[in-house]
């Protein structure tokens, strides 16, 4: 069989697992991406945005062209809605090929999902085995019978296999296919990203591992496995000779955790790898003899999570393992580590106060990392923040419903005017402190005699700031930047591509249309 996944935004790892195991058995795939430039960002609204934007009808062209027996969609809360219209579209043009959906919103919203008119199928939870017995079932002229993870309609109603497909062991999962990805986007070769994990062995509230840790345990499964050092660095001695990259990013959710695993794996990186590396940490677990592994071995980019400076809000309302006292010391080693890193801070808390951002100053004025990474809170279905959110008034059960089939807010941070007003010069500040422009004691007496407030400088100062931090390599933004220049290319060539299918079919009086069923 033939399977077309559909892909927003960037590479994702769990498309190329899936390509992987259902390429070792046999079958075929495709990949038709929509790079959703600017979607998420400051310009979401320009006409810059709006004229990089493939529409559903350019993407079911191009999933007709790959003539697929099969199409995966992989949707995350942001870009369910993307996915939903594409489907549509794509179901009424061709009403004989079965669409699945799959992806963090299916998992915790599976219910919501399949009661769309044009999804056939959805898996919740790991779909590479999944994937693959329906594949084969359908292959074979069946249906998807009781095949765990796999949910379907059946004589007007909804069938679900019984739990998950657990995965017990990474390692025998073949490494992902990454010329799914690098056959059409050649620049996602570097940095290469890989992940060494899947889940997290903590569960913040906000965060959607705490809704995995929920599913995981009620299956039975382990909401977090590591691969064995042999297995990651087989896969990057296969990468570095095929692709030559010249960086890596490690993409777990935490990467430094276990330090036996994490000795014997900067010893083999550093000997058989050699390059730069990126990866991300929780404060709980930073000491000083993780960051000289991590540093010994070519780690020059870190990022660590620090999300809020109020003991009781990390306790309490993230359920963020550790105590103030430990993540201040560990941001304090990171700073003597010398290693660029930046720090997660998340605003639109539920329960949020002035005085928490005033602390948050202190903090950072105190340690001055070398970027701070700010983000409004984001509500995501199924996850434990959204009894907070209710307890706080912030949302109410309309919105936990809006959340739940993705017509809510990505955030709420303009339907919590006084708290975004309030969170505003801060946010200006923190964007900033970094630069060192103000010193220390400036920040602490303009925080003692609430002056902070005075940092309303408009939006743009910000973006500004923002770009000349993409100049800087050790930067994600550089990263980002890199890739938004590569992607724009990318659609400005699938625009001139269309033009000119759209021109032959003119000339040739309408050309192959494409068929509107398949056997």
């Amino acid at each position: 069989m033939k399977v077309t996944f559909v892909c927003p935004g960037d590479e994702m790892l769990g498309i190329g697992y899936m390509s992987a195991v259902l390429k070792q058995n046999g079958h075929r795939t495709d990949l038709v991406f929509d790079p959703r430039l600017l979607q998420d960002s400051l310009l979401s609204r320009t006409f810059l945005t709006r004229y990089l934007t493939l529409d559903a009808d350019q993407m079911v062209s191009r999933i007709l062209e790959t003539e697929p027996d099969l199409v995966a969609f992989t949707a995350t809360t942001n870009t369910i809605l993307w996915a939903f219209g594409i489907a549509r579209q794509l179901k009424k043009m061709a009403p004989g090929i079965p669409i699945i959906f799959g992806g963090p919103h299916v998992t915790a919203v599976p219910e919501r999902v399949i009661d769309r008119e044009f999804v056939d199928f959805v898996c919740i939870g790991p779909g590479e085995q999944a994937l693959l017995k329906l594949v084969e079932a359908l292959d074979g002229g069946g249906d998807a019978g009781d095949i765990k993870g796999i949910w379907y309609k059946r004589d007007g109603r909804v069938a679900a296999g019984e739990g998950i497909s657990r995965i017990d062991d990474l390692d025998q999962l073949p490494f992902p296919d990454k010329e799914l990805f690098y056959d059409q986007l050649p620049f996602y070769k570097d940095p290469y990203v890989i992940v060494s994990s899947r889940g997290c062995p903590f569960s913040c509230s906000y965060c959607l591992q705490s809704m995995y840790t929920h599913l995981y345990r009620q299956c039975g499964a382990k909401p977090y496995q590591r691969r064995s050092v042999d297995n990651v660095i087989g896969e990057l001695v296969q990468a570095k000779a095929r692709w030559g990259m010249r960086s890596v990013k490690f993409f777990d959710d935490l990467f430094a955790f276990h330090k036996g695993w994490l000795r014997d794996f900067c010893r083999q990186y550093r000997e058989r790898i050699g390059l730069p590396f990126r990866c991300s940490l929780h404060p709980a677990v930073v000491d000083e003899e993780i960051l000289e592994m991590l540093k010994g071995a070519g780690a020059y980019t870190l990022t660590v999570g620090v999300e809020s400076a109020n003991p009781e809000m990390l306790r309490e309302i993230l359920n963020r393992k550790g105590s103030y006292e430990r993540m201040k010391e560990s941001l304090r080693l990171m700073k003597r580590s010398r290693i660029y890193f930046s720090v997660d801070h998340i605003f639109g808390l539920p329960g949020e106060r002035e005085e928490d951002h005033r602390l948050a100053t202190r903090l950072y004025n105190d340690i001055r990392p070398n970027n701070i990474l700010l983000y409004w809170l984001v509500y995501y279905p199924k996850t434990d923040i959204i009894k907070h959110g209710l307890d706080a008034g912030l949302i109410s059960e309309k919105d936990v419903a809006l959340i739940e089939e993705g017509r809510g807010h990505i955030s709420y941070k303009h339907a919590q005017e006084g708290l975004y007003r309030e969170a505003y010069p801060y946010y200006i500040l923190f964007n900033f402190l970094p630069l060192k422009l103000i010193p220390r004691s400036m920040i602490s007496w303009m925080v003692k005699k609430n002056l902070v407030r005075l940092f309303r400088w408009p939006m743009f100062t910000v973006v500004i700031k923002q770009f000349f931090d993409s100049l800087d390599p050790r930067s994600s933004r550089n990263e980002q930047l890199r890739k938004t220049l590569h992607l724009y290319r990318y659609v400005l060539g699938q625009r001139r591509s269309t033009r000119r299918r759209q021109l032959r079919k003119d000339e040739g009086g309408g050309g192959d249309r494409p068929c509107a069923t398949r056997p």
